[in-house]
């Protein structure tokens, strides 16, 4: 009968540990996906401000160098 018991109460404990590790592991998952959720938008609003800067560089440049680039352009093309 105590052998039993024992076996019980070690099957009831056992449980009771499994079902604690289980929650703090998914507590665990939960927060390092909202880490890893904060770093992917921090990265992507620098990346996003570098593809602006990148192309407000481009049409400064395009709009003060569109005569020469047009004519590199075509000399190209005459010499095809």
């Amino acid at each position: 009968m105590q052998k039993q018991t024992l076996t019980a109460q070690m099957q009831a404990e056992t449980k009771a540990f499994d079902a604690d590790m289980d929650e703090r592991i998914r507590l665990q998952v939960v927060e390092i996906k909202r880490k890893q959720e904060v770093h992917i938008e921090e990265e992507l609003a620098v990346l996003r401000e570098k593809s602006a800067r990148w192309l407000t560089d481009m049409e400064d440049y395009y709009n003060k160098n569109h005569e020469q680039l047009a004519q590199e352009l075509f000399a190209k093309i005459i010499r095809m």
